[in-house]
């Protein structure tokens, strides 16, 4: 073999070893990544006002805590006013009627007393009417059997012609008066019985052919005390029927004017935009919380290199300033502050680096710098050797 063959073999040679030895040392390393809390924005969703104390900056929160308060105080409530003034109405209503009722109460209880005292009177008005006309009928039975023996008289006396037939006419016709008199006086004591029957039985019972005054009122406010309950119960039903409306009106409210926030994850509050008080519109930023349970780190990436990584790939993070290295792995590889399709937890715009980098996230999870929003930290990725590289390169292009 000639020399210069020898030689050139000896400088492949060497060129082989270095080529491998430069490949087994696989991985890239920067010292410019970043750990970050990814953070979610809270915005709000309805116009309305903040109506609690917000948490303070820098304060941890666990899962389910509350953030913020949104109360709506102008929502349409014109149902809710109206059932409102209707409650108002209805007992004022009531309350009138009530008093009405007393009155009528009142009044009942004095004609009742007052027809008693009536009653009473005229009971002994009727007794004594009724001995008057059986004292009268007595004296018309008298005066009809005088003027019977009269008539009787005269009659011999005509027939013997010692009186005149008008001496005769005349005490036939006293006799008639008498009669009548006697027919009057019974149909005078029938009806004092007949009335003093009335007051035993305590019927209606009436003077010149009508009920009296008293017994008429108290029938009158009888049937007035009867409407009267009968409104006042159909106004309760009507009362209670719009309070229950009320109520009904009212949970509807509460649960549309209402909104709460609360801590999707545990983490951090990292900024608050808004302040007890403070007026807000549907869509306006409330508070900015980071994430402390997923935090993850961005590696700058060379463009020269870009082609050597990929998602999956195993990284190794040690944060500056410690002793750890926590194992990780590409998650994304991304150009912008966004995280691929995770469109609610966002990258802080200030500590987005500029160009590509990879996104590595840890494997197993531990507290980093008390969750700090930003932090400086060392990072190998273990890419694929150079010579692979090259050949998936080769492959995919020719």
């Amino acid at each position: 073999m000639r020399r210069i063959d020898l030689i050139i073999l000896l400088v492949g040679l060497l060129c082989a070893l270095s080529w491998t030895f430069i490949s087994a040392k696989d991985g890239f390393k920067s010292s410019q990544a970043i750990i970050l809390a990814r953070s979610i924005s809270i915005e709000s969703t309805i116009d309305g006002e903040i109506d609690a104390p917000l948490p303070e900056v820098g304060s941890r929160i666990d899962v389910q805590d509350l953030l913020v308060r949104v109360h709506n105080n102008r929502i349409d409530q014109s149902r809710l006013i109206e059932f409102d003034s209707e409650i108002a109405f209805l007992e004022n209503e009531i309350s009138n009627i009530q008093a009405q009722q007393n009155k009528l109460e009142s009044l009942l209880a004095s004609y009742k007393q007052r027809s008693d005292t009536y009653t009473s009177w005229m009971t002994n008005d009727v007794e004594l009417k009724t001995i008057e006309s059986s004292k009268q009928l007595e004296i018309a039975e008298k005066t009809k059997k005088l003027k019977t023996d009269t008539v009787q008289r005269v009659a011999k006396l005509y027939k013997n012609k010692y009186a005149s037939s008008e001496q005769l006419d005349t005490a036939k016709t006293e006799l008639d008066i008498a009669s009548s008199q006697v027919g009057f006086n019974q149909a005078q004591l029938k009806r004092s019985e007949l009335l003093q029957q009335s007051l035993a039985t305590k019927s209606v019972f009436f003077q010149d052919g009508d009920a009296n005054y008293w017994e008429r009122m108290t029938d009158e406010l009888v049937l007035r005390r009867i409407e009267n309950t009968s409104t006042i119960s159909s106004l309760h039903a009507q009362l209670n029927r719009a309070k229950t409306q009320v109520k009904v009106e009212r949970l509807r409210i509460d649960s549309s004017i209402v909104e709460e926030h609360r801590a999707p994850f545990a983490g951090i509050v990292n900024a608050t935009f808004v302040s007890q008080g403070t007026r807000v519109i549907s869509g306006t930023s409330l508070v900015q919380i980071l994430d402390c349970v997923n935090p993850i780190v961005m590696v700058p990436i060379p463009e020269h290199r870009i082609a050597e990584f990929r998602v999956g790939m195993k990284a190794t993070v040690y944060p500056i300033d410690t002793s750890d290295a926590i194992p990780g792995t590409i998650q994304y590889i991304s150009s912008g502050p966004l995280i691929a399709t995770d469109k609610t937890l966002q990258i802080q715009s200030e500590l987005t680096l500029k160009g590509v980098h990879a996104v590595v996230g840890y494997d197993n999870f531990q507290t980093v710098n008390d969750c700090e929003s930003a932090h400086k930290a060392v990072v190998v990725i273990h890419t694929e050797p150079v010579m692979q590289t090259a050949t998936n390169w080769l492959t995919a292009n020719f």
